[in-house]
């Protein structure tokens, strides 16, 4: 008998901390992911431009504003897609580089040539090689850089005015 009641107990104690851990993980938004490389330096990198045959490094990536934004994109991800647009209005008044990432050379240049160019230049990452550095998750994922190189912020979802004026816009005012 009173191993009846010890094994409901464990039964029901066992479930009460999956309610609670299930509860908890209701709660996170998958937008919001942990930034572990914040405040640290982008990665060194050397890799090929998309559009012509230059080598970018992080050196390359400039603003006169004192920051850029950096999106990982593919032409497999149907959100990169989706937030283009966007990122063309956006363009016209903030530096964005681009990392086509794990894609098909010409696949990249096919959605920048369908959709247009938003970027200040595009940066190829077949291998995950700056993904892995910066610790990307998926595409689409923008990340708010200061000129120096120091990590601020990443987005990882597509990109939207509503975005811009929650997630970014706060972080820039601050940097002045």
């Amino acid at each position: 008998m009173k191993k009846n009641y010890l094994l409901a107990g464990i039964i029901g104690g066992v479930f009460i901390a999956l309610m609670v851990l299930f509860t908890l993980g209701l709660n996170n938004n998958p937008n919001e992911l942990d930034l572990v490389t914040k405040g640290q330096k982008i990665p060194e990198f050397s890799l090929p431009s998309l559009t012509d045959e230059k080598i970018i490094s992080n050196a390359d990536l400039t603003s006169d504003k004192g920051y850029y934004l950096l999106n990982f994109w593919g032409s497999w991800c149907p959100s990169c897609y989706q937030e283009h647009p966007y990122l063309m209005r956006l363009s016209k008044t903030e530096t964005i580089y681009g990392v086509n990432w794990k894609d098909e050379r010409k696949d990249g240049l096919g959605f920048i040539g369908q959709g247009g160019n938003p970027f200040k230049a595009i940066i190829t990452d077949n291998d995950s090689e700056l993904a892995i550095g910066l610790g990307v998750y998926g595409a689409p994922e923008t990340y708010l850089i200061k000129t120096d190189g120091t990590i601020i912020y990443r987005y990882a979802g597509a990109m939207s005015n509503a975005v811009w004026e929650k997630e970014f816009l706060p972080k820039i005012k601050a940097l002045k």
